[in-house]
């Protein structure tokens, strides 16, 4: 160093964390990157017409209403939005923003999780390839509770590879805290428990290593933070857990369904990329060939354990009944990390190079089809953005008429009709109220938004349905008015129907 080079507090703060050399240049490398990605990623935010779809909407709608529960989610979602909302407001860039945000802090996370495991090289590539990652290009334009998961997901797994090499009270609080929060964003961070406990027994730690008190102290964190959703839930009929089991959907005339577990690992190369998802299926059936040092392969097997029983899981899942792509989201974090990994070992650095250019080339075509919706007439792809289109339209148009119509509430049958008519009718003094079916509540505004029994006054009903007569047979008196279709780009359309419904209402179910 010469007498005259300055150094910056950045300097400082890297030789304070121990990031010299080689770690300090790999990690610059990331973060021009990142900031790079982010800030691509917040213009598109600003510069897109795609409207909130109605799981969004509910999310915003939670936000309002802070709570430690949720009917269908635990809270995190909902004060996500609301710090990112208090900050600039409740515009659809605004609703969205911590989810660009949170995956930029998330692909660091995949960082200090590689460089723990291997080594800098190893942990930029790591890095990058999660960024990038087709999933992860579009989760950035959406706000989701997968979001904030996988950033707790990946510093507890850092703190699970400190705690299985040595005692420590400080990453025993970082588990706690990354693992109680994870579930209060989703609880598939469950999965934790057992990838821990998979990944002692393939690094043959000794069973009483988990038993030592800084791991208690670690799950006692954990729940403490949960304990308040967990008594949310025993106040609310454990309306979350019941939600979530419901989604196994193990009914006999479902089960066993060759097409959904296809289209279920279809979605993990979609998520993954399909170089990507090639190198890590290599990686598995040439990777122990080639096994590296002894150091190299307890860490092949920790980030295993925290990957492939997801995955079996999940696929299990889909094959019996039906799964979402993203149900094994988690898995992604180690996955990319092991083909980082295993395209150096393996000298596949190539095709990796090439996995992770053609990623960023889909996250482009997905950019552009946010922003330009002749890009995506172009391409034929109306459907895939269908649930982003119509819904401020019609929601103006309904709310205009429940104004001059001198209605005192609009009224929903409908779950996504529910929340996008809460988000774009807000300037309106209207209330917005769901119908209750006699069966009970089935999602979040059942029991937050109810009507209530009425004894004068006018409502309007929005509704998609043909046949309303379990709805208007609650009112003294029910009269069509009109229907409304608005178009969501080429020849797919979303119609509702209006009614005039006249109290006295009497509710189809009471708590």
């Amino acid at each position: 160093m010469t007498l005259n080079q300055r150094i910056t507090p950045w300097d400082r703060w890297l030789r304070k964390t121990g990031i010299t050399g080689a770690d300090g240049w790999f990690l610059h490398v990331l973060l021009v990157a990142l900031l790079g990605l982010l800030a691509a990623r917040l213009s598109i935010l600003w510069a897109t017409p795609l409207e909130l779809g109605p799981d969004e909407a509910q999310y915003w709608f939670w936000s309002k209403t802070p709570a430690f529960g949720y009917f269908s989610k635990p809270p995190m979602i909902a004060w996500v939005i609301g710090l990112t909302s208090s900050l600039c407001g409740d515009a659809e860039p605004c609703v969205r923003m911590g989810a660009p945000l949170i995956h930029a802090l998330t692909a660091l996370g995949v960082y200090v999780l590689a460089r723990t495991l291997y080594d800098p090289q190893i942990a930029l590539w790591a890095g990058l390839t999660f960024a990038l990652l087709p999933g992860v290009s579009l989760s950035s334009l959406l706000i989701t509770t997968d979001v904030p998961l996988l950033l707790f997901w990946v510093w507890a797994l850092v703190a699970t590879v400190h705690l299985l090499e040595r005692f420590s009270w400080s990453w025993a609080a970082v588990w706690g805290l990354a693992v109680g929060l994870g579930l209060l964003a989703k609880y598939a961070m469950a999965y934790v428990f057992a990838g821990v406990f998979l990944a002692a027994l393939l690094t043959q730690t000794p069973w009483r290593q988990l038993l030592r008190l800084d791991w208690l102290l670690g799950v006692g964190i954990a729940f403490a933070l949960l304990a308040p959703n967990v008594i949310w839930n025993i106040q609310n009929g454990f309306a979350t857990v019941r939600h979530t089991a419901s989604n196994a959907n193990w009914q006999a005339e479902t089960l066993f369904n060759i097409g959904k577990l296809l289209e279920f690992v279809g979605g993990q190369f979609a998520l993954l990329g399909p170089i990507i998802a090639g190198l890590f299926v290599a990686g598995l059936v040439w990777g122990w060939y080639r096994r590296g040092p002894h150091s190299q392969l307890r860490a092949d097997m920790v980030l295993l354990a925290f990957s492939l029983p997801v995955l079996i899981v999940v696929t299990t899942q889909a094959f019996i009944s039906r799964a979402n792509a993203n149900w094994a989201a988690v898995a992604l974090v180690p996955i990319c990390v092991l083909v980082a990994a295993w395209a150096w070992r393996l000298g596949y650095q190539r095709w990796l190079l090439a996995g992770i250019g053609l990623n960023a080339l889909l996250g482009a075509i997905v950019a552009v089809m946010a922003v330009s919706p002749a890009a995506v007439a172009a391409l034929n792809r109306h459907n895939d953005v269908k649930r982003l289109r119509g819904w401020s339209e019609l929601g103006t148009q309904i709310m205009v008429r429940a104004d001059r119509g001198g209605f005192s509430a609009v009224l929903s049958d409908d779950r996504e009709d529910m929340g996008s008519l809460l988000y774009y009718g807000r300037a309106s003094r209207v209330e917005v109220r769901s119908f209750v079916p006699a069966t009970g509540p089935n999602y979040e505004y059942h029991l937050s938004r109810p009507l209530a029994a009425m004894s004068d006054g006018r409502v309007l009903l929005v509704t998609r349905q043909g046949d309303v007569s379990a709805i208007t047979a609650r009112f003294a008196r029910a009269e069509k008015l009109e229907s409304l279709t608005v178009s969501l780009g080429g020849n797919k359309t979303r119609t509702v129907h209006l009614y005039a419904l006249e109290a006295p209402f009497t509710p189809a179910w009471r708590p």
